[in-house]
Parts: C-alpha cells; sequence; structure tokens
C-alpha cells in the first residue's frame, strides 16, 4: 500500500485489495475521493487501482447494460435533469441520460451549468447568496417552475438538490432514489 493513499479512509483500502467496484454518490464525492488523487499522485499504482475502480451509480449500471433490468415506469414522462457540474465537466453525462432513458423516462438534462450553491457559498453572508441565487435563476429555477407536477425532477448533487428545493419548493431525486422508487413499483415523482 502505497503511503499516501494508505492515510486514506479504510474503503479505499479494502477497495483496491479486495478488488471491488466502489459506487459514489454524486459526482464531487466521486472526483474528491478518485479522480483527484490520481491526478495529485499520478504515480502511485493504488491510486490508479482506486481511480478505475470506483464509478459512479450511473456509470456502473451503464456498464452493466443488458445484464441487469432497470426499473420501466407505468407511465413514464418527462424528466427535468440537473447535471451536477463536476459530473457533466469531467465524467460527462451520457451514462445518467441513458440509465434515465432506459426506466422509459424521458431525459431533459437542462443546459444551466452550475446550480449556483457551490457547497456553503450560496449561505455565506452577503453577496454569495445574490451570486448563487442570480445562476440558479439564469436556467434551472425557471425550467423546475416550468414542468408540472407529473414531471421527475432529478439531481445528483446534494447542493444541486437544495438550491431547487429553496428556489422552487419541489424536491429532487436523486437516480438512486428514482430507480427505487421503480423497483417499490411507484412513481418517481
Amino acid at each position: 500500500m502505497g503511503r499516501r493513499l494508505g492515510r486514506g479512509p479504510r474503503w479505499y483500502r479494502d477497495a483496491i485489495y479486495f478488488d471491488l467496484t466502489a459506487r459514489g454518490e454524486e459526482g464531487s464525492g466521486w472526483l474528491s475521493g478518485s479522480h483527484h488523487r490520481v491526478n495529485l499522485f499520478p504515480d502511485d499504482p493504488d491510486a490508479r487501482r482506486l481511480h478505475d475502480q470506483n464509478k459512479l451509480l450511473s456509470e456502473l449500471l451503464h456498464g452493466c447494460a443488458g445484464r441487469v433490468e432497470l426499473p420501466r415506469f407505468p407511465s413514464p414522462g418527462k424528466a427535468v435533469v440537473q447535471a451536477h457540474c463536476q459530473h457533466k465537466a469531467v465524467l460527462g453525462f451520457d451514462a445518467e441520460r441513458d440509465v434515465l432513458a432506459a426506466t422509459g423516462l424521458e431525459p431533459d438534462v437542462l443546459d444551466s451549468g452550475c446550480c449556483g450553491m457551490v457547497g456553503a457559498f450560496r449561505f455565506e453572508r452577503g453577496e454569495h447568496f445574490d451570486v448563487s441565487v442570480r445562476a440558479a435563476e439564469r436556467v434551472l429555477l425557471p425550467a423546475v417552475r416550468a414542468v408540472g407536477p407529473d414531471s421527475v425532477v432529478v439531481a445528483d448533487g446534494f447542493s444541486c438538490r437544495e438550491q431547487i428545493r429553496q428556489g422552487t419548493g419541489r424536491r429532487a431525486l436523486h437516480l438512486a432514489e428514482v430507480l427505487g422508487a421503480g423497483l417499490d413499483g411507484k412513481e418517481a415523482r
């Protein structure tokens, strides 16, 4: 085990040694745990192995296409999707879009860029709050307000979901919640 990587959480070491695929919940978590680590330590073989074994839920399912049956919704509809800005910029968003489409939903991935929350940025006093709201009001919040209650709002980033909730009162779902609703035979709303 490399000394640098050995200082990380135990699951990193376990994932490497047992050749497990680790699944991240959102882009920023995946990037900090895997992508940034391999960029900071390009010569560390453990960092490279961790990077190669670490997948987001959408990547994991997309890679299993044809071998894993995804839930299909009885009455699919439109899904307004806010891509987490780091996820989209570094990893792309095709896997997420494809997984949502495989459920029968019609994903409309917004061309909105960052939601504006930027972690704790929105909660700082002064102009940070105003900048955050202006960023969200550019595309994201008007798009969420414009869709009916039968449409699904999807956002994997915690900050994105919170920005949507605070700006519209609407609850956005993580991809795992959308899939979970389908597995339970419910509509994802």
